[in-house]
C-alpha cells in the first residue's frame, strides 16, 4: 500500500514539473519570439542588422525607459479618469472636457518623446541605415494596436497578421 502511495507521488510530481517546464519554455519562446522577428524584419527592410539593433537600443537609455513607462502609467490613470468622468455624466461631454484635454496633453507629451527619440537614433545612425531606420519605423507604425504579436494572455491571432506580414503601410508620405 506505502509503494503505491509512494509511486502516486512520484508519478504527481513528475507530472506537476513537467507541466512547469512546459509552462516556463511557453513563456520564454513566446515573449523573445517578437526580438528575432524584430531583427528579421530589420534585416528585410534594408541594410540594418541585429548590432544596429542592439546600438539602437544602447541609444535609448534606462532613464528614458523608466520616464516613458511612467508616462504610459500617468495616460492609462488619466484614461480611467476621463471614462469616470464620462459615466458619471452620461451624455454631458463638457463635464469631461478638462479630464479629456489632460489626457490629451499627455499623449501629445509622449508622443513628442518618442518623435525626440527617433531624431537622436536618426542623426547618431549612418547614412546608409537611417533610411532603412525610417522605412522599419513606417512599417512598424502603420500595424493597429489589435494587429501585433502577443495580443497577451496568450491570444496571438497567428500567422499573417504580424508587422511583417502587413507589408508596406498604405499612408506612407512620399
Amino acid at each position: 500500500m506505502k509503494r503505491v502511495i509512494f509511486i502516486g507521488i512520484v508519478i504527481f510530481s513528475l507530472a506537476l514539473n513537467a507541466a512547469v517546464a512546459a509552462t516556463v519554455g511557453w513563456y520564454y519562446w513566446k515573449y523573445h519570439s517578437w526580438e528575432k522577428e524584430a531583427e528579421q524584419s530589420f534585416a528585410a527592410t534594408a541594410a540594418l542588422t541585429g548590432e544596429d539593433l542592439q546600438t539602437i537600443r544602447q541609444m535609448w537609455t534606462p532613464d528614458a525607459r523608466m520616464k516613458m513607462m511612467e508616462m504610459r502609467k500617468r495616460i492609462l490613470v488619466k484614461n480611467s479618469e476621463v471614462i469616470n468622468a464620462i459615466s458619471r455624466h452620461p451624455g454631458n461631454m463638457a463635464a469631461a472636457d478638462k479630464e479629456i484635454n489632460e489626457l490629451l496633453a499627455l499623449r501629445g507629451q509622449m508622443e513628442r518623446e518618442a518623435y525626440t527619440r527617433m531624431s537622436t537614433i536618426l542623426a547618431n545612425l549612418p547614412a546608409d541605415k537611417r533610411e532603412a531606420f525610417t522605412g522599419f519605423v513606417r512599417n512598424r507604425c502603420c500595424v493597429a494596436r489589435g494587429m501585433s504579436r502577443g495580443m497577451g494572455m496568450g491570444r496571438g491571432m497567428g500567422p499573417g497578421y504580424g508587422p511583417r506580414q502587413m507589408g508596406p503601410c498604405p499612408v506612407q508620405a512620399q
